[in-house]
């Protein structure tokens, strides 16, 4: 999917470093079970199927293990 700029509050709260989301490694946080309607909805907008993105799923922190709720919403 690529990188994600987040800034450091958002980092932060998500228990991820900048490198991670430059590396395009932040899916690996998104629980498994949310992952897949994640990506294709995240493809979508990417490619322009769509005028916004928006989810609500589970992340898995990687640094206490702990998951929490996320709701996302990009648009161009």
């Amino acid at each position: 999917c690529g990188p994600v700029f987040l800034n450091r509050a958002c980092r932060d709260a998500l228990g991820i470093t900048q490198e991670l989301a430059d590396e395009g490694l932040w899916t690996r946080y998104v629980h498994p079970e949310d992952r897949q309607a994640c990506l294709v909805a995240w493809t979508d907008f990417l490619k322009g199927k769509t005028a916004r993105f928006q989810q609500v799923l589970r992340w898995i922190r990687p640094d206490t293990k702990e998951t929490v709720s996320l709701s996302l919403r990009a648009q161009k």
